[in-house]
């Protein structure tokens, strides 16, 4: 399986076990990053956007890593200029993965995580590099 098959076989096993796995991720995210709470909306409208952005530069990364780390440099700097640290953009990702692994099973599991920890790894690292 390539790279983009793994991300979406990986993805449609937690939303099996999971559901939508934004409520979850954005738990880990409020505990381990209190200072979003300050976006918090009550139609989840800012988390839905937030999580739709994340998949897409996931996804990205599978098809394009260049232009997707382009674009998530670029989404660093956007989201230092409204007050969201890298830590805490790290964080989504960090949370992301932390929700997804624990869920992944079946023979490719283990290619799963790897792939899941390699790319969030090379995008906490342009995070990094966008300051």
């Amino acid at each position: 399986m390539n790279h983009s098959e793994l991300i979406n076989l990986s993805l449609e096993q937690a939303v099996a076990a999971l559901g939508d796995p934004t409520d979850p991720v954005f738990e880990l995210m409020y505990t381990r990053h209190p200072e979003l709470k300050e976006f918090l909306r009550e139609d989840n409208s800012w988390q839905n956007y937030m999580i739709q952005e994340i998949l897409q530069n996931l996804m990205a990364m599978s098809e394009d890593p260049s232009v997707a780390l382009a674009i998530i440099r670029d989404m660093t700097q956007h989201h230092q200029m409204i007050g969201i640290t890298a830590e805490t953009f790290k964080g989504l990702y960090q949370a992301l993965l932390d929700t997804i692994v624990p869920v992944l099973s079946g023979p490719l599991r283990d290619e799963m995580v790897t792939l899941w920890q390699d790319t969030i790894n090379r995008i906490n690292h342009s995070v990094d590099s966008a300051f």
